[in-house]
C-alpha cells in the first residue's frame, strides 16, 4: 500500500463549526482526488489535515491546480496558509487506515528525527513499538513514513477508538513529540 500523505497543520482563528466548516470545504477543493480525513487537536485551535494521494506526482498535480485556481488566490489573502506541512511516503502500514477512522475517533502523530545513517534503525524501533499497541484495547491501526521534506524524520500516526485508549499509549514523563488529534471528517 505506498502512498503519500501530506499532513498539513494549521492555527484557527476559532474552532467555530462555521470555521471548521469553511476549511474543510477549502482543503476538499485544494486537493482533488486524495482520500482526506479532518482533525482537530484536543487541546487548543490546531486542525490537521491528513490527504492521501496514490504518488508524489498525484499530489503535485493536484497542488499545481490548486495554486493556478482562484481558490488559492482568495486563500492566501485571507492569509489561511497552513502553519506545518510535511508529506510523508508510507513505508508501513497496518490496521485501519485514516479515512476508516469513525468520527470522533483520535489519531496521534509523533516524529522521530534519526542519527544519519541509522533511518533503518529507527525504522525498525517503530514499527516494533507499533506493533506492540495492538496490545491496547482501542487501537486501531497506524502508519510509518519517511518524511519527503525531512528525509531523517520518520513519522507515525496511530489511530484510536476512543481517548482512554490513546492516553494508555503516551509515555509518563518522556519528552515526545506525540500530539492528539480527535477525527471531525
Amino acid at each position: 500500500m505506498p502512498g503519500i500523505l501530506n499532513l498539513s497543520v494549521q492555527q484557527l482563528p476559532d474552532d467555530t463549526p462555521e470555521t471548521l466548516n469553511e476549511l474543510y470545504a477549502n482543503l476538499r477543493e485544494a486537493t482533488g482526488p486524495a482520500k482526506v480525513t479532518f482533525w482537530k487537536r484536543i487541546f487548543g485551535t490546531r486542525v490537521l489535515a491528513v490527504s492521501e494521494f496514490d504518488d508524489l506526482e498525484t499530489l503535485n498535480e493536484a497542488e499545481n491546480k490548486f495554486i493556478m485556481s482562484s481558490s488559492f488566490r482568495e486563500f492566501v489573502a485571507e492569509g489561511e496558509a497552513p502553519d506545518d506541512i510535511d508529506r510523508m511516503e508510507i513505508i508501513y502500514h497496518q490496521g485501519v487506515t485514516h479515512v476508516d477512522v469513525p468520527i470522533d475517533g483520535y489519531c496521534s502523530t509523533n516524529h522521530h528525527v534519526a542519527a544519519p545513517g541509522h533511518v533503518s534503525d529507527e525504522l525498525e524501533e517503530a514499527k516494533y513499538i507499533l506493533d506492540s499497541l495492538w496490545l491496547i484495547e482501542g487501537f486501531l491501526g497506524a502508519y510509518i513514513g519517511r518524511s519527503l521534506i525531512s528525509p531523517s524524520r520518520l513519522d507515525s500516526l496511530a489511530f484510536w477508538s476512543d481517548v482512554t485508549a490513546a492516553e494508555k499509549a503516551i509515555p509518563i514523563r518522556v519528552n515526545t513529540n506525540l500530539r492528539m488529534y480527535r477525527r471531525l471528517a
